[in-house]
């Protein structure tokens, strides 16, 4: 469970499409450019921080709220192969938002045998990246 609820996590979504914000959240993100804006598809060109490396790929980001959010790798370097995709479904729960994900992620530069465990780290990590975010931006508990 993700502790925003629903129309705050969409909130949150949408400043991932921001190029200066997306950073931000994001540290590995270290520059994104909007390329469209279609209706509920919007592209953007990402450099992500890969081990050493700075890595560019086009990402087609896809949001049907209020229930789905889908990221596809369009083309690039990596560190995401073209092809990669994650969708995840939204719905309301106690104390935030559920989430189910689903996907097919290809990291470049890793054999086959590694790519489950490579994928789950770096969601894990991207998962983090959020929750550290939303967590310096947290009002302060109130006096007692």
């Amino acid at each position: 469970m993700f502790p925003l609820l629903l129309d705050q996590l969409w909130s949150f979504l949408d400043a991932h499409l921001d190029d200066a914000t997306v950073t931000q959240i994001h540290p590995d993100i270290v520059g994104q450019r909007t390329v469209s804006r279609e209706g509920e598809v919007t592209t953007v060109e990402r450099s992500i921080r890969f081990r050493r490396d700075v890595l560019r790929s086009t990402w087609k980001i896809t949001y049907h709220r209020p229930s789905l959010a889908r990221w596809e790798i369009v083309s690039g370097d990596g560190p995401m192969a073209p092809g990669s995709f994650l969708e995840n479904q939204y719905s309301d729960a106690v104390g935030g938002t559920m989430i189910a994900s689903r996907g097919e992620l290809t990291v470049v530069r890793f054999p086959r045998f590694l790519q489950r465990r490579i994928a789950r780290v770096a969601l894990g990590r991207i998962d983090a990246q959020d929750r550290a975010y939303l967590s310096a931006r947290a009002p302060p508990p109130p006096a007692r």
